[in-house]
């Protein structure tokens, strides 16, 4: 049976992201690596999501907690904004929805990725204030869009 991958390229798992998941290949980008790491979070896969990290984002990382609370949640989908990479560092703007006790909710984030000896690895979030233009594309700032 043919599974469609949860990072919403409509590719099947096993085409998507499911090589790197399972370790049989490595994310050419900063987005299959944000996006197979969101799989990873709807298959609770906290071993995937702390392999594929480093820096800040590995040293703050708990990964019984992060398990416990992706099982907990019902994953609704992913929204990619935008992507760009130069050189050895890039960021990936995206909304990973989802429902936690029935109430919709997401996480909205701009994430840094760094390659490091030749595999991209998520690095940090990087915030966005209030006046920032918003990471969606839009043109507006922060608080006049995604914020609200």
């Amino acid at each position: 049976m043919k599974i469609t991958c949860p990072c919403g390229t409509s590719k099947n798992y096993e085409h998507c992201c499911g090589p790197y998941i399972l370790g049989e290949a490595t994310p050419p980008s900063p987005e299959a690596l944000m996006r197979s790491r969101y799989t990873a979070y709807t298959k609770a896969n906290a071993d995937y999501i702390a392999a594929s990290q480093t820096g800040p984002a590995a040293q703050s990382f708990d990964a019984n907690a992060s398990k416990t609370w992706a099982q907990q949640v019902q994953w609704q989908g992913l929204e990619v904004f935008n992507s760009e990479q130069q050189n050895d560092i890039g960021f990936v703007a995206f909304r990973a929805n989802f429902k936690n006790n029935e109430q919709a909710q997401n996480i909205f984030e701009k994430s840094e990725f760094r390659r490091i000896d030749g595999k991209w690895l998520y690095f940090d979030a990087v915030k966005i204030t209030r006046n920032d233009l918003c990471p969606c594309g839009s043109g507006n700032k922060y608080k006049k869009c995604c914020l609200k």
